[in-house]
């Protein structure tokens, strides 16, 4: 799952995408894992606000940020039925002092939540 968020170009991608099809049972399922752009953007920005210069922080990586959208047509290109989108870390990456100081029961009511959000590919985990 890791190679996409290390590969810069879209015919890497491509290839990786590719690579994985070849080597699968037919109607198996391939997972990509990706790093959402607006996540990687926000985070920063919550901690120092002065590294709100969106093209500094993206070429500043060894990871790289791809967009939902961008990932889905990447699949499209390759040929590959999306299944989903699901993101594990949802919103809690910028909530991660308070989930930490949560009440068992707090923690509970909040994961139920969080576990209605994961496919709503507007949150940018």
């Amino acid at each position: 799952m890791g190679p996409i968020y290390h590969l810069g170009t879209n015919e890497d991608k491509i290839k990786v995408i590719n690579e994985c099809k070849r080597v699968v049972k037919k109607n198996c399922i391939i997972t990509t894992a990706y790093l959402n752009r607006m996540a990687q953007y926000v985070k920063p920005i919550s901690g120092d606000p002065d590294s709100v210069d969106d093209e500094k922080l993206l070429k500043s990586s060894a990871f790289k940020f791809d967009s939902p959208e961008y990932i889905d047509r990447l699949h499209e290109e390759c040929n590959i039925e999306k299944i989903s989108n699901v993101g594990t870390d949802g919103l809690s990456y910028l909530l991660n002092k308070s989930i930490n100081n949560f009440t068992s029961e707090q923690y509970k009511k909040w994961f139920a939540n969080h576990i209605t959000t994961c496919e709503n590919a507007s949150l940018p985990g």
